[in-house]
Order: structure tokens, then C-alpha cells, then sequence
């Protein structure tokens, strides 16, 4: 799946056993955001279905990847364990060591999508934020 216009991108690359996401966006917020929804919509069987609720998530890291990983395991747990499944990252904002999203998407019930691939976990193995000329870029593999 690649998405994602001028500065905005998001892509699935092919790795070995595991799955690893490449993603650029023009803040670190964004990132995050993107990282997120590409995570969520990959997991799903059919389109993401329209927000009915909202939900706000934070957690904390020491540093930015630890960050990342924490970010992307919580949408991980939320939509495997039926919680919450996001549709759309309304607001991130990031401080040092600690991320505070509003999420929107639909809770735990008989709306809840179906899903089509099952993801176990993010990693730290081969993870990078980087920031260049404004853009920033992260790649993440992913346990499945």
C-alpha cells in the first residue's frame, strides 16, 4: 500500500519474515499520525469504516523511537483486542518523552471491522526517525 502526496508518504516494504513500513511526512507529529492510520488500515479487511467515537491515548518513552514503538503497539492492542479500532489521528502533539493523540475511529462492539492480517508488534530491530531538509522519515518492522 503506498499513500501519500508531495512530502506525505506511506509504504509497505518486503522483508524476510516480518513486514517494515517506511513512512515521511513533513512534522514528527505527522509521522506519528500516519505511521498509525497505514498501521491500522493494513490490518483491516475492507475500507476504514466512518468514525463514531474518539479516544485519547498517552504514553511515554525515553526517546523518540521508544516513543514510536509504544505509539504503534497501543493501536496494535487496540485493535486486536477489539477495543477501539482508529480511523483517523486527529491530534498528536509530542513532548519530551511522552505523546498525547486524539484518535478517532469506532470502540469495541458489533461495528467493530473485521480484520484481515494480524500484526503482533512493532520493533526497535533496524528503527529510524530521521529529520532532513524538513521532511521526516521513519522505518518500522513489524512482528506479524
Amino acid at each position: 500500500m503506498k499513500n501519500g502526496t508531495g512530502r506525505e508518504s506511506a509504504r509497505w516494504l518486503e522483508h524476510d519474515a516480518d513486514v517494515l513500513l517506511e513512512v515521511k511526512a513533513p512534522s514528527r507529529e505527522r509521522l506519528f499520525a500516519l505511521a498509525a492510520e497505514t498501521l491500522a488500515r493494513a490490518m483491516l479487511d475492507g475500507d476504514s469504516p466512518a468514525e463514531s467515537g474518539r479516544r485519547t491515548v498517552r504514553l511515554e518513552g525515553d526517546d523518540p523511537e521508544a516513543l514510536l514503538v509504544s505509539w504503534l503497539n497501543e493501536v496494535i492492542y487496540l485493535v486486536t483486542g477489539r477495543v477501539f479500532f482508529p480511523s483517523v489521528v486527529r491530534r498528536v502533539a509530542i513532548s519530551a518523552g511522552a505523546i498525547t493523540a486524539e484518535i478517532g475511529g469506532i470502540e469495541g462492539g458489533p461495528r467493530f471491522p473485521p480484520l484481515a492480517r494480524e500484526v503482533k508488534a512493532a520493533t526497535f530491530h533496524g528503527l529510524e526517525i530521521v529529520e532532513k531538509s524538513g521532511t521526516w522519515r521513519a522505518t518500522i518492522l513489524f512482528d506479524v
